[in-house]
């Protein structure tokens, strides 16, 4: 279910949400989760062959904590796909799934002339002992703004709609996910005996209808992202 503003508790209907005030119980999994280290060791898809794949920056323009934070930039025509992907990506080496996965986002251009234009993490689990049947990799996708239906189905894929359709401009929004509640609940189990995670942060657009005149614009912030436990 959909919450108001925050990405709340479950009073608001969204279990396994919080608000992120609370400091994070644990020591970070991410690296360089703040961005204040540059771009290291976050990477991205961006490559001939992936054309609907665009790349991140390093911005001193806004920041939640500290002088950095990671920039997403979204125009769809720097894209000559019906998909568009401004994203920044992590593994991490560990058997366990942590807990908790954290941070804070800011919107300072929201441009949807699509249905399907939006914000979110993507966390992959790859090779869950309980999970061979699924493939390599199960997938969730926790969608911070911007739809409420899935934008394409995918096997492997399960989508948390946690945030508004239409997200607020101009203010750092907290949000913090309990990875085993959610996995547990779209996935029926929390998935083990990993060889690593994989952390996404997007924000992308689907099913642009470029003959229909449709186009799509942001300009999103993350900072301070934490996953542990």
């Amino acid at each position: 279910m959909r919450a108001v503003g925050l990405l709340c508790v479950v009073a608001l209907g969204c279990a396994g949400c919080a608000t992120g005030a609370a400091a994070p119980p644990s020591p970070n999994l991410l690296q360089n989760g703040s961005f204040e280290q540059g771009r290291e060791p976050w990477f991205d898809f961006q490559r001939p062959e992936k054309p609907y794949w665009g790349s991140f920056e390093i911005s001193e323009a806004q920041a939640s904590a500290g002088r950095h934070s990671l920039q997403l930039s979204l125009d769809s025509g720097n894209f000559p796909t019906s998909t568009g992907i401004a994203g920044a990506a992590q593994d991490v080496a560990t058997a366990r799934l942590p807990r908790r996965l954290s941070g804070r986002y800011r919107v300072e251009r929201w441009e949807p002339d699509t249905p399907t234009q939006y914000i979110q993490l993507v966390v992959m689990a790859f090779d869950a002992s309980n999970f061979r049947q699924i493939g390599a990799s199960l997938q969730l996708s926790l969608i911070l703004a911007g739809i409420d239906t899935p934008p394409f189905a995918i096997g492997n894929r399960r989508f948390e709609f946690a945030g508004p359709r239409d997200p607020e401009l101009g203010r750092w929004i907290p949000f913090a996910f309990d990875l085993h509640e959610q996995f547990a609940r779209h996935w029926g189990g929390v998935p083990v005996d990993l060889r690593s995670v994989r952390v996404f942060v997007e924000a992308r657009f689907d099913g642009l209808q470029r003959s229909a005149g449709q186009s799509a614009g942001a300009l999103v912030y993350f900072d301070a992202l934490h996953l542990g436990d």
